[in-house]
């Protein structure tokens, strides 16, 4: 079975997440929280997590990955973190509302925002379909963030 409801839940994980949540509970202790062994063992697993991240993704180093609760906090973060009054950022109509609350707020706090539509809100052929050539025209010179969905098609 494929599950693809993941935005509201992660429901049939792997057995191998189950396994890793069991021994966590069994070994590791509160990072942080002491000198105690299981708190050190839950430090070296977390910088390690982060080490393997931080590769993965091409990041200067593991100080530069953040783990957060969810998708929603991530987002939030990140557009609150990166945009400031005067910014411009470029996002479409397909996003969901994590994505494009936080935008909203930050345009009314000074950012400059676009938001590109879909072909058939352009009179193009394609119902549904992002219009690519009106993002590509809403990245200019001096926008900071473009923050789009990406799907396959």
């Amino acid at each position: 079975m494929i599950y693809l409801d993941n935005a509201a839940t992660s429901f049939h994980r792997p057995p191998e997440v189950g396994e890793a949540v069991l021994w966590a509970m069994g070994h590791l202790g509160n990072d942080s929280r002491g000198t105690h062994g299981a708190a050190l063992e839950s430090g070296r697993v977390i910088y390690e997590t982060r080490e393997l991240l931080a590769e993965l993704f091409g990041a200067a180093g593991p100080e530069q990955v953040a783990f957060t609760s969810n998708a929603t906090e991530a987002l939030n973060t990140a557009i609150k973190g990166i945009l400031r009054p005067g910014d411009r950022a470029v996002t479409t109509v397909l996003e969901h509302n994590s994505v494009l609350r936080p935008l909203y707020e930050m345009e009314k706090m000074g950012v400059e925002l676009a938001v590109v539509g879909t072909e058939a809100e352009t009179g193009q052929s394609i119902r549904g379909r992002l219009d690519y050539a009106a993002l590509e025209r809403e990245i200019t010179p001096g926008t900071r963030a473009v923050i789009v969905t990406h799907a396959p098609i």
